[in-house]
């Protein structure tokens, strides 16, 4: 969304509470993000894994394009999954490639 402002323009106060309601009515905040969170965090590890099943060298920034999230995003799933013994990276930095183990 791209707002243009000029001279003329009058600047409008909303209070926050009205600001929040607006937001929620609108879907841009759906009042319920922990909840909502926790899901597409599952939701977004299984998707990684199967992105990881089908090309074990795909890059973090090839993961979050296709998945369409950021790329903190897909490293913090990653982080969750090779702590959970899912994932783990095997070789050096450049050339090397993921395994799936569970």
């Amino acid at each position: 969304m791209n707002l243009k402002f000029s001279n003329t323009d009058v600047p409008i106060i909303v209070p926050i509470n009205q600001r929040q309601e607006s937001l929620k009515s609108s879907g841009i905040v759906s009042g319920k993000t922990s909840v909502n969170r926790r899901k597409s965090v599952g939701k977004t590890s299984g998707k990684i894994i199967s992105a990881i099943r089908e090309n074990e060298k795909i890059t973090i920034p090839e993961l979050a394009t296709i998945i369409g999230i950021t790329e903190p995003s897909i490293e913090r799933n990653i982080r969750k999954l090779q702590n959970e013994g899912s994932l783990r990276r095997i070789g050096p930095a450049k050339g090397d490639h993921w395994e799936v183990l569970k």
